[in-house]
Order: structure tokens, then sequence, then C-alpha cells
């Protein structure tokens, strides 16, 4: 009876969950360059067609050029590109899809017996409205980022999921690793790292299994399919980079990655999360010492250098806290059955930062990545105090949270719904003006639409970049001519 009330409670949460992602992903309308790609018209122009009547050879065409002249994501684009052409709605429901089913696989992965345990559930959650203004308004709730950053995350967690069964890689998970290594190149070296260390850690000092490489190889194969498309190098020669020193690059991109983590107010929370699994780690491995004096000295040690680090170099801080983080999970892989696959998922959701330290600039979204495979060590620290002696102070830290995690997922859900009727008004305007054209009818040169009152909570507006009006005259089927009037 006890198990199917906590059941009952977890799938509860669950339900309400998705309802709250429901109502906000209502309030997300097309932005920026997702216009661009639903018309075929970004970096290359397909023609030939009205609207989103494309063929499936103008797509392929399109994909294509893409691939060639500026990026590997060409999979994300092709499930974007024809989820809009079936409906802005659709794009909306699975998106929804696609967090629930990441919450359900960090639960999935944990859990020794079945979904249904509150905290499995609820802490997961809490990490979703945690997860900081700079990556959720600047990339989740912007579909053609999130497609390449977030979409593919729940095959890399199915792939954890099936190896966690059948405790061995499968040609069935290498695959579903494989598909979500195109989705981007943060998503490419997150799933190589994944397999290497998974491969490796339980051989060592052993020799390496030759079958499980093999078995690994579809992994490789499409992770270098997208890091190393041609238009990757083409957009590289001409994107504009902070300096033009490496050295100076790296600096610059460690300082921008601090300034997220540590530094920024609304990222706070979610570091919070991180530092809280980061004690129970420790205070876990310190358990699991035989010589409790090494073990205190070795933690006093290790308070007074971070003291000293953070005081000192922020930046060695952040350094050796990734570090000493790996350390603990290292120390308590072979305490637990899917201690291994955890331990890999760390390593890979560190490698997708790594390997922005050489690139042009590091937005907000580009942490989404991180942000959502660190769901997995971290739901894994709560599960390590399941204890009854621990229990009801897991539940007092979770209950004191919770109002923190709830008042950030609601100003960003309420800074989307103060755009929501210009949104709407623009929408009806444009498809009304769009319906009176195919019937034959006359409309008016210019068509009056609404700027945004809350620009936080949008991604860039044709306003903003005149070049997306082109974009959206082309989605809404109208005439190049036609002048937009923004007021």
């Amino acid at each position: 009876m006890n198990n199917r009330i906590q059941h009952s409670i977890a799938i509860s949460f669950f339900l309400i969950f998705a309802i709250y992602l429901i109502a906000q992903h209502r309030l997300v309308f097309p932005y920026h360059d997702d216009w661009g790609f639903a018309v075929l018209d970004y970096v290359g122009e397909q023609t030939g067609f009205l609207g989103q009547n494309f063929k499936l050879q103008n797509l392929f065409y399109f994909l294509s050029g893409m691939y060639q002249n500026w990026s590997g994501r060409v999979f994300a684009f092709f499930i974007q590109i024809y989820l809009f052409k079936m409906g802005l709605e659709y794009v909306r429901l699975f998106q929804v899809l696609v967090i629930l089913a990441i919450i359900y696989f960090s639960a999935k992965i944990n859990s020794e017996r079945c979904f249904g345990q509150p905290l499995l559930v609820t802490v997961p959650i809490l990490l979703y409205l945690s997860l900081p203004i700079f990556s959720v308004a600047g990339g989740l709730y912007w579909f053609s980022s999130a497609s390449a950053y977030v979409w593919g995350i729940p095959l890399f967690l199915l792939a954890g999921y099936i190896i966690k069964n059948k405790r061995i890689l499968s040609i069935s998970s290498s695959v579903i690793l494989a598909c979500s290594a195109v989705f981007h190149e943060q998503m490419a070296i997150a799933a190589v790292v994944f397999i290497l260390f998974y491969i490796a850690l339980p051989q060592l000092p052993k020799h390496i299994n030759k079958t499980e490489f093999l078995l690994a190889l579809p992994v490789f194969f499409t992770a270098a399919f997208t890091i190393f498309a041609p238009g990757n190098f083409n957009r590289k020669s001409v994107s504009a980079y902070p300096a033009s020193n490496l050295y100076e690059i790296i600096w610059i991109n460690a300082n921008s990655l601090l300034d997220f983590l540590v530094k920024n107010t609304t990222g706070k929370l979610f570091s919070f999360f991180i530092l809280v699994s980061f004690v129970i780690f420790s205070a876990k491995c310190f358990v699991l010492l035989k010589n409790k004096a090494h073990g205190w000295m070795f933690s006093g040690f290790s308070l007074l250098a971070f003291f000293a680090f953070y005081f000192i170099s922020p930046l060695v801080f952040l350094f050796f806290g990734f570090l000493y983080y790996g350390i603990f999970l290292f120390i308590l892989r072979n305490e637990y059955e899917f201690g291994t696959i955890i331990f890999s998922i760390y390593a890979a959701a560190v490698s997708s930062l790594t390997v922005l330290l050489i690139a042009p600039g590091v937005p907000g979204r580009a942490l989404l990545t991180f942000y959502f495979l660190m769901f997995i060590p971290i739901v894994f620290s709560f599960v390590l105090v399941q204890s009854q002696k621990y229990k009801f102070i897991v539940m007092i830290l979770l209950l004191v949270i919770l109002p923190f995690g709830i008042f950030n997922a609601a100003n960003i859900y309420v800074g989307y719904k103060s755009n929501y009727q210009e949104n709407f008004i623009n929408d009806c305007k444009l498809s009304v003006a769009s319906y009176e054209l195919q019937r034959g009818h006359f409309i008016d040169e210019t068509i009056s639409l609404y700027k945004l009152p809350n620009s936080t909570f949008a991604e860039t507006m044709p306003y903003q970049r005149p070049l997306i009006e082109k974009w959206m005259k082309k989605y809404y089927s109208l005439p190049a001519d036609l002048t937009f009037v923004w007021q």
C-alpha cells in the first residue's frame, strides 16, 4: 500500500509538471531564424514553392547546403522543419514530450526498481524549474536552438537506460546513442566521451574489449559526421572570434563559463544543486574510507584549498570543483550497479562545456546540454541519501529549495505571458492577410504589427533584424513588397 501511495504521488507530480510545460509552451512563438528554417531560407534559399509547400527534395537540397556551408546539425533541423510544416502546435507538443522524456529517464537511470518514487521525479522537476533565464529565454524557448542543443538528449539517456538494463553495450544502444550525436557538435562530443568512459573504465587495468569498441563504431562515425561537417569550417572562417590568439580565446571563454556557472544571479539556483550533490558525494566517499584520520585531513586540506582558490582564482576553483566532483563519482562508481553509467554521463556533461573553450563565443544556450545531462548525477546524489536516517533532511532541503524554483519558473512564465497578446495578434493579422490573398481578395499594402513589450523573453525579432521580415512573409505566403509597420 505504501508503494502504491508513493507511485501515485510520483505520477501526480509528473502530470502536474506536464500541464505546466504545456501552459508554458503555449506562450512560445517562432523567433529569429525559426521563420527562415520553416521556409527553407537560411544561409541557402530554396525557391519554386509557396509558403511551406515544399517537396522532400527541396528539403534535402536545403539541408545539403547547410551541411556544406554552415553546420552539421542537419538532423535536428530536419525534425524542426517538418514539425513547423505540420504546425506550431506540433513543435510545442514535441518539445514538451522531449522534456518529459528527460525527466523520465533521469529517474529511470537512477532507479533500481520502478519509476514511481517521489524523490526520483521531484528532483529532476526541481532542476528544470531551476534552469537559468539566460539558457531558457535565449535557447530552450527558441526552437532553432532547442532542436540542436536539447532534442537529442532523450536519445542519449535512452541509450544509457538500455545499457543499464542489459548491463552491456548492445547494437541498439550504440545506434540510439549515435542518433543523439547528429543533433549538435556538443552532443557529438558528449556521446563519444560517454561511450569511451563506459567501455574503458570496467576494463582497466585489463585489456580493452575490442568487441565493445566495434559496437561503438556507429557513435564515432556519426560524431565525426557532425563535427567535421564542411559547414563548420566555413562558418569558423567567417566567425568573429574575441581574439586571434588561441590561449586568449580559451581564457575569455573560460571566464564566460565562470560568469554563467558561478557569478550570474539566475544561474545560482542550479549551481546550488550541483554544490549539494558535491557535498553528498564527498560525504559518501568519506564514509567509505577505512582510515578516518586521513579522511579528515584530506577534507580539511581540500576545504581550505577551495576557499583559497575562490578568492585567488575563481577559474582554478571551478576547474578543481569539476575535478573533485569527477573523482568522487569515480570512487563511488563501483559501489552501485549503474555507477559507471553515472560517471560516464558526468564526463559527457563536462566535455560539452570544454569544447566551448575554443568557440567564437559562449552564449547562454550553449550550457543547455550540460545542464540537462547533469540531471543524472545530481539525481544520483539524492538517491545515495535514501536511508531512513537522512530522508527527513532531504525532504526539508527540497521543501526549502522548492519556492525558489517555483519563483524562477514563474518569473519566466510571466515574462513570456507579457508578450503573448502581441505575438497572438500579430499571428492573427498575418494569417488573415494570407487567407484573404488565397481567396483572391486584395489586402492593404501595409500591415501594422506590434513590438513585444518584454524583449528579455523573446529571441531576435524582425524589428531588430529586418531580414526576418522576408522569412515571415514567405511563411505566411505574403508578397515580398508588403510593408510591416511595427508599433
